[in-house]
């Protein structure tokens, strides 16, 4: 999958509907993971973010507070 893919498939990994419609997208998540483990994901209502795709980046953001900014909130509007 191509970066201009990717692209195209962010905002239905935000969207709950998405999953009720499709069910759970693992093909996007692995090609995030493979292609762009750390990626921005821009929006055009609320605030754009950081998506980080793999286990192990998680956990080491999750376990270093001190070094990564979860805020000062994240909202994420749903555009219909």
């Amino acid at each position: 999958m191509s970066a201009p893919a990717l692209k195209s498939i962010e905002p239905d990994l935000v969207h709950p509907q998405t999953y009720v419609d499709y069910g759970y997208p693992h093909d996007a998540w692995t090609a995030l993971r493979r292609e762009s483990p750390v990626h921005w994901i821009e929006r055009s209502q609320g605030e754009s973010f950081w998506a980080i795709t793999k286990h192990a980046d998680i956990a080491y953001v999750g376990k270093n507070p001190e070094l990564f900014i979860n805020g000062p909130t994240l909202f994420v509007p749903f555009e219909d």
